[in-house]
C-alpha cells in the first residue's frame, strides 16, 4: 500500500511537471520577450513632430504604457518569487525575516524590470559606453541585436531556475508527506503594506522610464512597427514611410 501511495504520487508530480514546467518557461519567455520590443510610439507634442502623423503600426504612448505595465505586473510576479529564494537561501531568517525578504525581493524586482527594458532597448546614449559600435549601420545593428538577445537571456535563465528550484522544494515535500512552507509567515497588514508600495512604485516608475526612452537621446535604436495595426501590400509606400521614422537617424554619424 505504501508503495502505491509513493508511486501515485510520483505519477502525480510527473504530470504536474510535465504540465507546469513548459507553461511556466514559455510565460516567462513570451513576458521578458515583450520588454525588448520597443514598438515606433506617436505622441503628441512639439518634440516628436515627425511622429505625429497617422502611420501603419506606429503605436500611441498611452498604448504603450498598459501594455509595458501589464507585462510588468505579470513578470513581475515571476521576479519576486526567484528573488525572494534567492535571498533566503542566500541569508535566511538568521539576518532577515520574511517581511524584510518581500522588501527586498519587491526592490530587485523594480531594478531588474528598468534593466531589462533599457539595456534591452540600447539608445545612442548606451552604445558608445558598451563600446559595440560597429563600423557599418548593419554590423552596429547586429551587435545591439546580439546584447539584446543576452540580456533577455540571463534574466530568463535567473528567473527560470530559480522557478525550477521552488517547484523541487515543494515536490520534496510532497513526497516526505512534509509541510509545504517556504518562508516563515509574514504579518497580513505588514504585507499588504509593501504590496501596495511596491504597486505604487510600479505604476510611477513604468511611465517614467517610457517617457525617458521617447526623449531623442535615449530612443531605442532597433525600433519595430507595431502589428497592432494591420498592413496591407496597397499600403507599401506608408510601410516604407514607417520603416524610416523607426530606424530614426541614431545610425547616423
Amino acid at each position: 500500500m505504501v508503495i502505491f501511495t509513493l508511486n501515485f504520487r510520483w505519477i502525480l508530480l510527473s504530470i504536474a511537471w510535465l504540465i507546469v514546467l513548459p507553461a511556466s518557461m514559455l510565460a516567462v519567455s513570451e513576458l521578458i520577450s515583450l520588454l525588448g520590443i520597443y514598438h515606433c510610439v506617436k505622441l503628441n507634442g512639439k518634440l516628436w513632430e515627425r511622429l505625429e502623423l497617422q502611420q501603419p503600426g506606429v503605436e500611441s504612448f498611452s498604448e504603450k504604457v498598459k501594455i509595458i505595465l501589464k507585462v510588468n505586473i505579470y513578470l513581475g510576479l515571476f521576479f519576486i518569487l526567484a528573488y525572494s529564494l534567492m535571498i533566503y537561501d542566500a541569508l535566511g531568517h538568521d539576518k532577515l525575516n520574511s517581511y524584510e525578504i518581500v522588501c527586498f525581493s519587491f526592490i530587485l524586482t523594480l531594478i531588474s524590470l528598468i534593466t531589462i527594458r533599457l539595456l534591452a532597448n540600447q539608445s545612442r546614449f548606451l552604445v558608445p559606453k558598451m563600446g559595440i559600435l560597429g563600423s557599418s549601420k548593419d554590423n552596429e545593428l547586429n551587435h545591439i541585436k546580439r546584447f539584446n538577445e543576452q540580456t533577455i537571456g540571463h534574466f530568463h535563465t535567473l528567473v527560470c531556475t530559480a522557478l525550477i528550484i521552488i517547484g523541487i522544494i515543494i515536490s520534496g515535500n510532497i513526497i516526505t508527506d512534509q509541510k509545504i512552507l517556504l518562508f516563515q509567515p509574514i504579518p497580513i497588514g505588514s504585507f499588504v503594506y509593501a504590496c501596495c508600495v511596491y504597486i505604487l512604485a510600479l505604476l510611477i516608475v513604468t511611465p517614467a522610464i517610457e517617457l525617458l526612452l521617447c526623449f531623442e537621446t535615449f530612443q531605442p535604436i532597433h525600433q519595430i512597427r507595431s502589428n497592432t495595426i494591420s498592413i496591407t501590400k496597397e499600403t507599401t509606400d506608408e510601410k516604407d514611410i514607417t520603416d524610416e521614422l523607426c530606424q530614426q537617424d541614431h545610425l547616423r554619424n
